[in-house]
């Protein structure tokens, strides 16, 4: 579970947001990047409930393992917390660099306004 948590939601969403990615006729297509997909499976695995509720249902009849299961999956989750992290903030990197004006456009446009008397 401490495996299969992280790279099973990885491996799972960036697959399955890859091939939606074609389920619009060609000239419609918007292309999503790989980064951002594979960010996005990361951040898919940080949610435990339905690991911990199936660790409790499979391992009913032992206390021992039912604890080793759920220590496992709160393992599991702590992993894609961290790689999530570190690929959010290359994507944010990579989108500051490609997107420079944008970003300062944006800065502008939430800096708070004062008035002069």
């Amino acid at each position: 579970m401490l495996v299969a948590l992280p790279v099973g939601k990885l491996v799972g969403i960036t697959l399955g947001g890859w091939l939606g990615s074609f389920t619009r006729p060609k000239p419609e297509r918007s292309r999503i990047p790989v980064l951002s997909l594979v960010t996005i499976g990361a951040l898919g695995g940080i949610g435990f409930t339905v690991s911990l509720l199936m660790n409790e249902l499979a391992f009913a009849g032992s206390a021992t393992v039912r604890a080793e299961g759920t220590l496992a999956v709160l393992l599991g989750s702590a992993v894609s917390i961290v790689l999530a992290g570190i690929l959010v903030t290359t994507l944010a990197r990579r989108n500051r660099r490609l997107h420079p004006r944008a970003i300062r456009a944006e800065s502008r446009e939430s800096a708070p306004r004062t008035s002069h008397p």
